[in-house]
């Protein structure tokens, strides 16, 4: 059985990122209070770094990654 990939890994796989956007991204959310903690490919658009369409099929990747899983 194959975990979920992560948002992350699939922007690096689909060629949108790469390991130091990924890295900076996760570091500006573990800064964030929990509570107020926002998504990695929010942060992610925020920079620039990724469309909302880059996101929409990042999504839908690791949607097909967790349905196989079932």
């Amino acid at each position: 059985m194959r975990k979920k990939k992560l948002f992350g890994e699939l922007g690096i796989e689909l060629g949108y990122l790469d390991v130091e956007k990924v890295l900076r991204a996760v570091r500006i959310q573990e800064r964030m209070a929990e509570e107020e903690r926002e998504l990695i490919g929010k942060i992610l658009k925020e920079s620039g770094d990724l469309s909302e369409s880059m996101i929409q099929e990042i999504l839908s990747r690791q949607k097909e990654t967790e349905e196989e899983n079932y």
